[in-house]
């Protein structure tokens, strides 16, 4: 070993080695050159301790005391030979065949113009705390799926949300529970909420006339409109109490206005759908049904101005097509008018009874 060297090796034979560096600086830099099969090494030493060492089986081991920088200038000819453009090879390249690890203790910054990232089987991040991705357009895509699982809440905040999928399913409060656990170990299921809340316009429409929108409830259902409400069946299209004299052609010159507008067709005109199943029978579409199993209240014209198409009736009833039947199997009918009744009948009135009272 040579004097003022701190690297030695043993296991080097005499002559193909000075058992210590080849060369030292008077301020204590080296240079060892080993040459004994089986354990050749060549090994740069700064005094301060940081070291490049060449070891056998090719491994390279880099100690540095303090910081480590590296540094590449320009584009390299390798390629192509060509003085310096742009069409030389790739600037640097960096290639391991195995594993390697990287353990910062402090903070890691990584600057480039732009960041590829590709890995050939399973990617894995994963942050004590946050994780935080700023761009201006965020593209992610999968093959096959995306899962988004938050212990707490997730938030969305945009100007615009666009979605597009073949099928959509959404559950809520299947699993969840409240309270923690009872006394007596069972969990107390919880039912979900879905609260949308609208300043604008909202629309839900399918256009596939093979298709349909189901609301099912096990429990209370509610619509609840503060200005109108319209309801059409039979015939799709958009519709709204402005243009609804669209659907009925000849018998309303102008819009039909009202706060609550009731429309039915026939769906089976025109050119149905094969692929869809029509309850009402043939000849009967356009029809309305209603059956209560207690009673029916109805109250009309309870205050305010008649509507124009009212004629000045609280109530009006029109049938432009076929009879007006009012059959009472069990019970009695009664019928109560505070001023005048008048009936105009243009062919002949028959009253039936066990027994008449006039008075």
């Amino acid at each position: 070993m040579a004097a003022g060297s701190k690297v030695q090796d043993t296991k080097q034979e005499y002559a193909l080695s000075t058992l210590g560096p080849s060369y030292v600086s008077p301020s204590g830099h080296e240079i060892g050159i080993y040459d004994t099969e089986g354990n050749e090494r060549v090994i740069v030493k700064h005094s301060s301790g940081s070291a490049l060492e060449f070891k056998a089986d090719g491994s390279v081991f880099i100690k540095v005391m303090k910081d480590l920088h590296f540094q590449a200038q320009g584009l390299s000819d390798q390629g192509t030979g060509t003085s310096g453009s742009a069409e030389g090879a790739d600037n640097s390249t960096i290639n391991f065949e195995t594993d390697v690890n990287i353990e910062v203790g402090g903070r890691l910054n990584i600057k480039c113009a732009s960041f590829d990232l590709e890995a050939k089987s399973t990617t894995l991040m994963k942050s004590g705390t946050d994780i935080k991705i700023e761009g201006n357009n965020i593209i992610e895509k999968a093959s096959e799926q995306v899962s988004i699982e938050a212990g707490k809440s997730v938030y969305l905040d945009a100007k615009e949300k666009r979605e597009r999928f073949v099928s959509t399913r959404m559950e809520l409060g299947t699993e969840e529970t409240a309270g923690g656990v009872p006394a007596e170990g069972a969990m107390v299921p919880v039912a979900g909420v879905n609260v949308i809340n609208v300043k604008g316009n909202y629309v839900l429409e399918n256009s596939d006339p093979s298709g349909g929108i189901t609301i099912s409830a096990a429990g209370y259902l509610n619509f609840v409109a503060g200005q109108e409400r319209v309801d059409i069946t039979g015939k799709w299209g958009p519709a709204s109490t402005n243009n609804a004299a669209a659907f009925m052609p000849g018998m309303i010159a102008k819009p039909f206005q009202a706060t609550f507008a009731n429309l039915i067709f026939d769906p089976l005109k025109g050119l149905p759908d094969p692929k869809v199943q029509h309850n009402a029978p043939p000849g009967t579409g356009g029809s309305y049904t209603m059956m209560t199993e207690s009673s029916a209240v109805y109250n009309y014209a309870l205050s305010g101005p008649r509507h124009p198409l009212a004629v000045g009736n609280g109530h009006l009833v029109n049938v432009m097509t076929g009879n007006k039947t009012e059959n009472t199997y069990v019970g009695n009918r009664f019928r109560t008018v505070a001023i005048n009744e008048g009936v105009v009948i243009g062919g002949i009135q028959r009253i039936q009874a066990a027994l008449i009272f006039l008075n």
